[in-house]
């Protein structure tokens, strides 16, 4: 379990730091400037994406596995999200989607709290 928890978090934590700067980068642009927002919105999707491929090709045990399925679908979900976000047409448009984007996070922190639990690490400090 201890070499299983190890893989994660060296897929984990890189991907975690990636996705802190580009939330940081559509935060700090998505009320002034909508072509950097959106940019940072496609490069967020592709860091979940990355992250989903590198998740997926760990062999976990079948109750772990079915977790990390469920992470990668919700984390899929937010992806999908994310790009149409940066398809918005508008700064009005791109906020629109803020309550949205809230519940997919909050999906995909409940299967990392469940994921981290089932390979013994403590809960994420932050999503």
């Amino acid at each position: 379990m201890r070499a299983l928890a190890a893989e994660y978090m060296a897929i984990a934590r890189p991907a975690n730091r990636r996705l802190d700067v580009a939330v940081d980068a559509y935060e700090d642009q998505a009320h002034d400037n909508l072509a950097a927002a959106q940019s940072a919105l496609r490069v967020q999707a592709a860091i979940e994406r990355r992250f989903d491929r590198q998740l997926a090709a760990i062999t976990f045990p079948p109750a772990i596995a079915a977790t990390a399925g469920a992470l990668i679908s919700v984390n899929e979900i937010r992806a999908r999200l994310a790009e149409k976000q940066a398809r918005a047409q508008s700064i009005p448009e791109l906020l629109s989607f803020i309550d949205d984007h809230k519940m997919a996070d909050a999906q995909v922190e409940a299967q990392v709290r469940a994921i981290r639990a089932q390979l013994g690490l403590p809960p994420p400090e932050t999503s």
